[in-house]
């Protein structure tokens, strides 16, 4: 046998042989190249509530995880850890990982939301614009109740430059709230009646203080 035809028949196993060598370092050093780390964890956290940090997009060789201050109710399970706790301390937690060339780290903190400075609490209600709310028709339309609206804001808006007294702004605004309504005006009589019988027992003390209570009759509308 000639040894051209040797060599002929033996080069699929030099072939085999090479990429077996070759393959599993192409593997590790192109494809196992990308290193990403990820990790979906809320931002606070309340006492007693357990907290699942997942690191399962991440792309990494290997991967460690650190928490400041320590504590034992920390725990790994591979590409997830989880967290609770009774102290309202927050928390630094880390996450590094390496692909076998280079190391990154991620760093998230945990908050407890009792250690958070609240915002202002819900601005109370005003007395006036609670009792608006009692007097609503038990069915309308949330359009009547956008008309309607418009039609004291609009009357507040003209009132300084429109009336000489109250009296001629409350027939304007009688009127408006008619043509406003239209064929809903019958649904809204009983809140009408309501508001002008609490307008007699507490009369606004000048066209601006009437031009405020239609702008509050309006937001309260407008809201429902």
């Amino acid at each position: 046998m000639s040894r051209n035809l040797i060599l002929t028949r033996a080069l699929p196993f030099i072939a085999i042989v090479i990429l077996m060598v070759v393959l599993p370092f192409y593997f590790f050093f192109v494809h196992v190249s990308k290193l990403v780390l990820e990790i979906d964890c809320p931002e606070t956290y309340t006492i007693g509530e357990l907290i699942v940090l997942d690191a399962s997009a991440s792309k990494a060789v290997d991967m460690e995880w650190l928490i400041f201050p320590e504590t034992p109710n920390f725990k790994v399970d591979g590409k997830k850890a989880y967290f609770t706790t009774a102290t309202r301390e927050d928390y630094t937690v880390i996450l590094m990982g390496t692909n076998g060339k280079i190391v990154k780290y991620r760093i998230f903190r945990l908050h407890n939301i009792k250690s958070i400075n609240p915002g202002p609490g819900p601005k109370p209600l005003d007395p006036f614009v609670a009792k608006l709310k009692t007097w609503l028709p038990e069915n309308y339309s949330k359009i009547s109740a956008i008309k309607l609206a418009q039609s004291f804001r609009s009357v507040s808006a003209i009132s300084k430059s429109s009336f000489n007294d109250l009296e001629a702004m409350l027939l304007a605004t009688a009127y408006s709230n008619r043509v406003a309504l239209g064929d809903d005006l019958s649904i809204w009589k009983p809140f009408l009646d309501s508001l002008s019988k609490d307008l007699k027992d507490n009369p606004p003390v000048s066209l601006v203080a009437c031009a405020e209570y239609w702008i509050k009759i309006a937001d309260a509308l407008d809201t429902q």
